[in-house]
Parts: C-alpha cells; sequence; structure tokens
C-alpha cells in the first residue's frame, strides 16, 4: 500500500506532572496502544513509523510487538521538539518508497478508521486531477481493493520538489533557487487535514490580554490529526523548515508557508488529545459510548 503513518509519541508530558500519559490505562489498554491496534488493521496502511524519547524506546516497541501484528513497524528516537521527531521519521521513510505519509498524535486515542479513510480518499481524490472516484469509502475494503483503487484514480507519486520547494516563499528567505524550477499545480491537493468548528467566540488580544480583533467563527476551525499528505511535499517543507530554523504549530503550516495546497474536511469532536487527567477520564466514558 501506498500509506505510511508517523506516530508521534515522544513528548515529555509535562502538563501530566512527568507521568507518561501514553502508557496510562484506557480501556483496559495503554493511551498509545489504541492509535497503534487501529492503524495496524487499516487495510491501505503499510506501515509505522513511532517516535520515543530514549526512556520509552524498549516499552513501546513491547507495544509494538503486542499490538502491530500485520504491518510493518520501527520505533525510533525523537528529538527535543514534536517537529525535530517528525524529521526523523520522515527521514527513515525516504529510505522506504513512501508514496503518501499519515501523521497522528499518540496521545488522539479515540480517532475511528473511518475518519482516517475519509481523510485519505480526500487526498486520493485531490491527487486525482478530475479523475472520477467513489463518494463514499467504504472502510472494509480489502488491501487489493485499495491498491485497485489508488490506481484507478491515476495517484501519482511524483518529485514536487524542484516546483515546490520554493513556491511563494519571499526573495530573502530563498536561498539557492532555480528559477527554471516550473511552479506547482495550484489545484493540487497536497494535504487533507480534520477540523471541527469552533463553538466558542474566539479574540485576538495583545501581550497585555488587550482585546484586538474577534474573528469571525465560522471560518475557524480546530485542527486535529491525523494530517496525510503527498510524502515529497510534506519532506520538502520539513527541510525548508529546518534550513530556515522555522518552527510550525503543526504539519500542515509547513506545507502551507511553501505554498501548499492543504484542504480541511470533517473531523470528529470525539477525536480528542489527551492532555490532563481530566482528558483521561473523558476519553474513558466517551470510550465507553463508542462501544455501547
Amino acid at each position: 500500500m501506498a500509506l505510511s503513518v508517523i506516530i508521534t509519541a515522544a513528548g515529555s508530558s509535562k502538563r501530566m506532572g512527568g507521568v507518561n500519559k501514553l502508557m496510562l490505562p484506557l480501556g483496559g489498554k495503554p493511551v498509545l496502544a489504541h492509535s497503534l491496534e487501529l492503524f495496524d488493521r487499516l487495510a491501505f496502511v503499510d506501515r509505522l513509523v513511532i517516535t520515543a524519547s530514549a526512556n520509552n524506546l524498549e516499552a513501546y516497541r513491547e507495544l509494538c510487538a503486542e499490538y502491530c501484528t500485520h504491518k510493518e513497524w520501527v520505533v525510533l528516537e525523537g528529538g527535543k521538539e514534536r517537529q525535530d521527531s517528525i524529521a526523523v521519521a520522515l527521514r527513515h521513510l525516504a529510505q522506504k518508497g513512501c508514496s503518501f505519509v499519515a501523521v497522528h498524535d499518540g496521545a488522539r486515542p479515540l480517532v475511528s478508521r473511518e475518519l482516517v479513510a475519509r481523510l485519505y480518499m480526500g487526498l486520493l481524490r485531490g491527487s486525482a486531477n478530475g479523475q472520477e472516484f467513489p463518494s463514499e469509502v467504504d472502510v472494509d475494503l480489502d488491501a487489493q481493493q485499495w491498491l485497485d483503487l489508488e490506481k484507478a484514480l491515476q495517484v501519482r507519486h511524483r518529485s514536487l520538489h524542484r516546483g515546490f520547494k520554493y513556491a511563494d516563499l519571499s526573495q530573502s528567505r530563498l536561498m539557492g533557487r532555480d528559477s527554471s524550477a516550473p511552479s506547482p499545480n495550484r489545484e493540487e491537493i497536497l494535504g487533507v487535514i480534520p477540523g471541527v468548528a469552533v463553538k466558542d467566540t474566539i479574540k485576538k488580544v495583545d501581550k497585555f490580554g488587550r482585546v484586538q480583533e474577534t474573528l469571525v467563527r465560522s471560518e475557524l476551525r480546530a485542527v486535529q490529526t491525523p494530517q496525510i499528505f503527498q510524502f515529497e511535499p510534506l519532506q520538502e517543507a520539513y527541510f525548508q523548515a529546518e534550513l530556515e530554523g522555522f518552527l510550525g504549530t503543526d504539519d500542515a503550516s509547513l506545507v502551507e508557508r511553501c505554498g501548499g495546497q492543504v484542504l480541511i474536511l470533517p473531523g470528529d469532536y470525539t477525536n480528542l488529545k489527551i492532555t490532563t487527567v481530566d482528558d483521561i477520564a473523558l476519553a474513558g466514558r466517551l470510550l465507553e459510548e463508542i462501544y455501547a
């Protein structure tokens, strides 16, 4: 299959008092195990890369051995920042001939297979240059059916780095620009991410807390993971960020700053990120409702 998955699990859990939240029990298994098990069972996923801090490498490898029984997997030591860890994973995947890559927070254990399939189909649609595609996603398709679907959509695995690399970057930030490089296709979707509508009114403030602007709520989305991309544009966006010392808020922000088109599809409010102890309790209740 064409899709590889990076699961970020190298965080320090500072807001959990240093306790590794990904190893806390949730529904009878560690938090991280839920994501491992879900991606391991998706027919259109070929391999998993899990990033870990040095002191969690062995624990995560033991989890993978138990919950990743169908896919190729590897646990790699991450870096100081989330972005550094993903860069490590991308360098590993670059040796595997990867076409598409999903990046998922290990702290989002309730992601559904329907959401992942919807996002992946959205990316295939955006890479098909107007070809016909199924309007609905059948998550029960087997591996061969997904392969046939990818082929039917004429998914292109091609290098975009010459055109994408410098798109829309200001001249002051360019290093070694190749003026003969072609421009990227503006209609091509390079990434698809999930987002949910913001329920509260959001205000922009200055450093003193004074309101500067009330943002238009209908135009705002709270972004989740997994975020799925064509591999080479994401790899190139990470290269540019590292070259220029830029630290983004998510993976899509790196692609966006290089001029890449990113599409937001509806996420799930249940796809929460566990940050505090209270989130564990909430996730437990949601898990009970899902399987009720």
